[in-house]
């Protein structure tokens, strides 16, 4: 990328270049993708298009929209006190959702169940 620290940009708009910058793919699996891309401003992810048009098309059209239905009151409502296991429990119910997007919430639980082993 070239040198455009003397550019008149805005907080916002260096903090879509910094985020852009960061992008950095180990591997290209589908939670890898889902995980890079997150948390970082739309813009950024349509300038790394320019360097990946594939993974950013990809991202944008099958995995952007995936968002777990299971809460921390399910599992509570199925015996689980909350703990720091919870966040584990998610990530492991968001890995599985990721590659089966059709999952719904009663799904989510029985996946929650076999992680607690219940």
């Amino acid at each position: 990328m070239p040198d455009i620290s003397n550019l008149p940009l805005t907080k916002t708009e260096k903090r879509i270049v910094e985020e852009y910058k960061k992008i950095n793919f180990q591997k290209d699996d589908n939670y890898t993708i889902y995980k890079t891309f997150e948390n970082i401003p739309l813009e950024s992810v349509l300038m790394y298009s320019t360097q990946n048009s594939k993974v950013v098309e990809y991202y944008l059209e099958n995995l952007r929209g995936i968002k777990l239905a299971i809460s921390g009151k399910d599992l509570e409502s199925i015996g689980i006190s909350p703990s720091k296991e919870y966040k584990k429990c998610f990530e492991y119910i968001l890995k599985k959702k990721i590659n089966n997007p059709t999952l719904k919430l009663e799904d989510e639980i029985c996946i929650a169940k076999e992680y607690f082993k219940i």
